[in-house]
Order: C-alpha cells, then sequence, then structure tokens
C-alpha cells in the first residue's frame, strides 16, 4: 500500500557543485498524494524459468539473462531463457551469489559475484567461462558504454572496471577509481556521462555524476543520507530509490531530481522497500515492491498521475526490465514458493 503521508525531517539536498547545499526537502508531487489504483488490464502472468533467489536481470532481443544470487549457497546459477520458444540454457551452476548479469551480446555474457568477489565472464559460441576480475568490493553494478560498445564493472567502493570484448576475455586491473565513497549500489551511462547511487548513511550518500573520460571529478548532485538505492534516467530528470530502512525514516521514496538542476520531486511513497527500477520510452517509472507478497508498479516520470499497481501479489519482487510491450521481473524466493523471472504483457 502507498502511504501518502510525507516524511519529514529527512536530509536531501541539491547541489551544483560538489559541496552539499542548504538543506532543502524534496517536494511531494500532486499526482503522487493522490490514491494510488490497481491496473485494471487483465493479464496473465508467464513464470519463464523457475529459480531460486533469482536476483540479477537483463534482457536483449533474443534473451532474458537472470542470475540467482542466495548468499550462503555456492550453487547459483546464471543463464538465460530464449524470449520465444521459453527455452532456459545454464552457463554454470556453481557460482557464488551472482547478483548482477549483462552482456556485450548474446556471445559474451558478464556477471558478478560476491563470496568471492569476481566478474566473471561466458562466451557462448567457445563454452569458455573464465574470471575476468577479482574485486577488493563487491560489484554492484554492470553498465554498458554505447559509444564503443564495452561494459563497466563498478565496484562498491568506486573501482570502475571496462570489461573486455576479446575471446576469451582476459583478467584486468581495475580501469580507475571514481574516488572515496561509501558503498556504491546502482550505475548507468547516459552518452558521455556516468551516473551512481551511494547508499552510505552518511553525507556520502545520494546520487553522483562524472565524465566517463575521468576529465574531471565527480559531483555530487544529491545528499541523501537515507539509503540511495537504483537509479534509471533520460535526457530531463534522474530518478532514483531513497530505500528508508535500517534505522531510516521506515518510508521508502521514489525521488526525481532534474539532470539539469532544480526541484526535487517524491514520485511514490510506499511503507515497505522500492526496487529494481526501469525506465521504458513513454516515460513510465517501474518499481518493485519487495516484500514477500509484492508488487510491481507504475509512475509516470512526469509526475503526471499517481502510481499503478500493474502486477500483484509475487513471492518478494526484486529487480524489473521492461520493453515497449513487456513488463519482467525477477522474485527473490525460494523456486518452491515462487522464486524466478516472469513476464507479462503491458
Amino acid at each position: 500500500m502507498v502511504s501518502v503521508a510525507f516524511a519529514t525531517g529527512c536530509q536531501l539536498v541539491f547541489s551544483t557543485s560538489s559541496q552539499p547545499a542548504p538543506d532543502a526537502e524534496p517536494q511531494l508531487d500532486a499526482a503522487a498524494d493522490a490514491e494510488p489504483q490497481l491496473d485494471a488490464a487483465p493479464r496473465t502472468i508467464e513464470r519463464l524459468v523457475e529459480a531460486n533467489f533469482a536476483h540479477g536481470l537483463h534482457l536483449t532481443p533474443s534473451f532474458v539473462y537472470f542470475s540467482e544470487s542466495l548468499f550462503t549457497a555456492t550453487d547459483n546459477r546464471v543463464g538465460r531463457v530464449d524470449r520465444i520458444s521459453g527455452d532456459a540454457t545454464f552457463f554454470s551452476t556453481q557460482e557464488g551469489a551472482a547478483p548482477n548479469i549483462h552482456t556485450l551480446d548474446d556471445d559474451t555474457i558478464y556477471w558478478t559475484t560476491w563470496e568471492p568477489q569476481l566478474i566473471r565472464a561466458r562466451v557462448v559460441s567457445s563454452g569458455q567461462t573464465t574470471t575476468v576480475a577479482t574485486a577488493t568490493d563487491p560489484t554492484f553494478a554492470l553498465a554498458p558504454l554505447p559509444r564503443n560498445g564495452t561494459l563497466l564493472a563498478f565496484s562498491g567502493k568506486g573501482e570502475v572496471y571496462e570489461l573486455p570484448s576479446t575471446n576469451p576475455p582476459t583478467m584486468l586491473p581495475p580501469a580507475r577509481s571514481l574516488g572515496a565513497f561509501g558503498t556504491l549500489t546502482s550505475a548507468t551511462v547516459l552518452e558521455d556521462t556516468l551516473l551512481w547511487t551511494d547508499q552510505s548513511r552518511s553525507a556520502m550518500g545520494g546520487v553522483y555524476t562524472a565524465p566517463v573520460d575521468g576529465a574531471s571529478p565527480p559531483v555530487q548532485l544529491v545528499v541523501d543520507d537515507d539509503n540511495a538505492w537504483g537509479l534509471v534516467a533520460n535526457d530531463e530528470y534522474i530518478v532514483y530509490g531513497r530505500r528508508g530502512i535500517d534505522g531510516g525514516t521506515g518510508l521508502a521514496e521514489l525521488i526525481r531530481v532534474p539532470r539539469a538542476g532544480g526541484t526535487q520531486v517524491t514520485l511514490a511513497m510506499q511503507r515497505t522497500e522500492i526496487r529494481g527500477l526501469a525506465l521504458d520510452t513513454n516515460g513510465d517509472v517501474y518499481f518493485a515492491e519487495f516484500v514477500p507478497r509484492g508488487s510491481i508498479w507504475k509512475v509516470p516520470i512526469d509526475g503526471s498521475a499517481a502510481p499503478v499497481r500493474v502486477v500483484d501479489d509475487q513471492s518478494s519482487p526484486l529487480y524489473v526490465a521492461v520493453t515497449d510491450r513487456e513488463i519482467y521481473w525477477t522474485n527473490y524466493a525460494p523456486g518452491s514458493d515462487g522464486g524466478g523471472v516472469f513476464r507479462v504483457t503491458k
């Protein structure tokens, strides 16, 4: 259930420099203040693959890639499902917790593991799986670099790896460091700009930006010490999730920040954790309500309408991906209790 009460006393500040700006609270969008609605469109939910604690999720035109991430296990799987036939293929069944997966193409697949802290790769055509890098901190984010077709990996402490497209991929040192951070949790690349969140419960927490080439140091766009996690962006806006848990406000929020500067707006609020942000070409932001009987929601990035629940009663939905026609998500639960990768038409 979305709460329409606005949390006070939060520390969330916009600054056009790396220095924190005077305290300013985000405004609650008028549409977000309306009672959220259940989308009336009938939908048939399809489970593409049963998986234990499905975590990572990535789409290509042909496949849905996923990973499992039970932190106490060493038999997590990484694999993909054909979007047309529904056939599932597993690349590895003996991995540590593997929270992220991404591809350069449908032949070279990368994923991360946390125990041990590795970046791994699979070349489908050769059947070879290799370790590409050993990180000094868990790697939270993988993001494509559109201008040259490579993939960037970000460790929690701000190390950046540029992943190779060679066959087989070779071991890499970090390409560079973004600087001293608490815990980098999500990242994206827009043209020549990196954007990422830091979930630190301190003045280091919030939203950052930096040029891809490292020509200038990072700038902290938003100071947020209440568990910033998750990030999507377009040419006009950045939207991130505030988890609001673990001693925070107790309210999770979806917050919009203009890329050019200006007023911060709360698009949605939850009594439970917001995860799995995704943005479609229509300007709708999708997110998961990460609880045992959670939902998938959407809200316009411009705040013109209240949040709408599009999928209900899921087993801890965690990550979301969207196309023009479909919504995909992972359920972070045992396979016997609804865990896996799911799809529904919009």
